[in-house]
C-alpha cells in the first residue's frame, strides 16, 4: 500500500502522459502477480492429489501383502517382508550376508530376517504379530 501512494505522489509530480503509462505498468504488474498466484495454486493442489494417490497405493500394495500373509504363511519374498516392516516403522541397521537386521525404536530387540527364498513361516507370523499391534487389522 506504501509503494502505491509513494507512487502516486510521484505521479502528481510528474505530467499527466506519465502517469498513464505508470498506472497501466501498476496494472499490468497485478495481473501478473494475480496470474502467478493462480498458477502456483494449480501446481500445489496438483502435487497434492499425487501425494495422496502414491500414499494410497503404497498402503493398499502393504494391505494386499498382509492379507497374503494371513491368508498363507508359506511362499513369501524377502521384498514383501521389507515393505511390510517398513511400513510400520521398522529400520532396517544392517545385513550380514543373508540375514538383515530391522529395529524399531522402543522395540528392546532387533527383528532378524534370513533373505531365504522362502520367507520362514515363523517369521511371518512374527511379522503378522508387529503389524497386529501396530494397525490391528482384521
Amino acid at each position: 500500500m506504501n509503494f502505491l501512494i509513494t507512487l502516486f505522489i510521484l505521479l502528481s509530480l510528474q505530467k499527466r502522459r506519465y502517469y498513464y503509462l505508470i498506472l497501466c505498468n501498476t496494472f499490468l504488474f497485478k495481473e501478473i502477480v494475480k496470474i502467478c498466484i493462480l498458477f502456483l495454486n494449480i501446481v500445489i493442489i496438483y502435487i497434492d492429489k499425487l501425494v495422496v494417490m502414491l500414499y494410497n497405493d503404497n498402503m493398499s500394495n502393504v494391505d494386499k501383502i498382509i492379507k497374503k500373509f494371513k491368508s498363507s504363511q508359506f511362499g513369501h519374498t524377502f521384498e514383501d517382508c521389507k515393505k511390510v516392516l517398513e511400513s510400520i516403522g521398522f529400520v532396517e541397521k544392517s545385513s550380514k550376508g543373508s540375514h538383515h537386521k530391522f529395529t524399531k525404536p522402543g522395540l528392546n530387540r532387533p527383528f532378524i530376517l534370513a533373505k531365504h527364498r522362502p520367507i520362514d513361516p515363523a517369521a511371518i507370523i512374527e511379522i503378522l504379530e508387529f503389524v497386529n499391534k501396530e494397525y490391528k487389522h482384521d
